[in-house]
């Protein structure tokens, strides 16, 4: 893994290990998760999981209405989210490590 690869997943895996608590006015897409698809991640809207998971025993992970976003979009919004930059050379170097573990599985 290069510093390039490295930086991002350090800062991923920091703000998952802190749980960064980002209000509900900030954050559209949550619950991020894989797909089939080696460079996609689903999602469900925010307002979504606001309306439903409430009122029922179904997990965000598995609710219906998910969506789904290339893995570099969805980097791009997370680290909006921290208000950090990331180059585009930054991002296809983790896009393309992603895609190779994830076509491991």
């Amino acid at each position: 893994m290069n510093n390039d690869e490295s930086e991002l997943a350090e800062s991923l895996i920091d703000m998952i290990e802190n749980e960064f608590d980002f209000s509900d006015s900030m954050i559209k897409q949550n619950f991020f998760d894989v797909t089939d698809e080696e460079d996609k991640v689903s999602f469900i809207q925010n307002n979504k999981v606001e309306r439903y998971w409430r009122s029922s025993d179904i997990k965000p992970f598995n609710m219906a209405g998910r969506s789904e976003m290339k893995v570099g979009r969805a980097l791009k919004y997370l680290f909006s989210l921290l208000h950090k930059k990331v180059t585009d050379k930054q991002i296809e170097s983790f896009v393309n490590l992603y895609k190779f573990q994830i076509s491991k599985w």
